[in-house]
């Protein structure tokens, strides 16, 4: 019993001990480290996909070219109207944009200027009076939603133009996703899209390269080059949403 005794007190004396030594600063207590934190913490996540667009009545782009879209009408492939909350596959919708091309006024539309989209793609278009209308695609180019790095498309397209049949192959490709891109004082988290298309009934090929983003529905700069012209580009200056302020 004394021994025990003994004991307790010598472990007490050796406590007393070390909080004077804590006290004065000749021992440093151990502190454990907190973990470490993972910089997929701390980091802006980058999303894995993008589904197609829904685009609205009202919403409008404008480019430092000059050139100017705004969303006339959103329509079933029946060609009935569709409803701001009516659910519909937007691969299955029709929306047509009215269109101001470079060198025309930004505020006025010409009534022949005009492109027709269904889902994300172009399905018929008229510019200063060429129309073409797709009558035949390959492989349904919509397939390349939802967007992620590394995924394509490929297919074969006729069209007519005024009337002429003219045929194309053509392919989408997502490059890469930056989620940080710089445009006229607005950070973006873009899609780069690469679209090719070539004739099939002559040398001649486009070629577009597209920062796409979800946030606006459309590109926020786009490099182009069509037959022996040069590459150009584009740059959003302006889009403005019925539903929110512009940006």
């Amino acid at each position: 019993m004394d021994i025990i005794n003994k004991m307790y007190r010598l472990k007490f004396m050796l406590s007393i001990f070390i909080m004077v030594l804590v006290v004065y600063g000749c021992v440093t207590p151990v502190i454990e480290d907190p973990q470490d934190v993972q910089e997929d913490d701390i980091t802006r996540v980058t999303p894995d996909s993008a589904g197609v667009p829904v685009w609205t009545v009202g919403e409008r782009w404008e480019y430092s070219d000059g050139y100017a879209l705004e969303v006339e009408s959103v329509s079933k492939e029946d060609g009935t109207l569709r409803g701001d909350h009516e659910p519909y596959p937007p691969e299955n919708t029709l929306t047509r944009f009215k269109v101001t091309l470079p060198g025309e006024s930004s505020m006025e539309f010409r009534e022949d200027s005009w492109i027709v989209c269904k889902g994300f793609f172009k399905v018929e278009s008229n510019f200063s009076g060429e129309h073409r209308k797709n009558v035949f695609v390959s492989e349904k180019p919509d397939q390349l939603f939802p967007l992620s790095v590394g995924k394509s498309v490929t297919y074969d397209r006729e069209f007519l133009r005024n009337g002429k049949l003219i045929k194309h192959r053509s392919s989408w490709q997502v490059i890469d996703y930056q989620p940080k891109v710089t445009i006229s004082n607005h950070d973006y988290g873009c899609w780069i899209l690469e679209w090719q298309t070539d004739s099939l009934q002559s040398d001649w090929s486009g070629h577009e390269t597209w920062w796409y983003c979800p946030e606006i529905n459309n590109y926020a700069r786009m490099e182009y080059r069509y037959g022996e012209n040069e590459t150009s580009s584009r740059v959003l200056i302006k889009y403005s949403h019925p539903n929110k302020h512009d940006q």
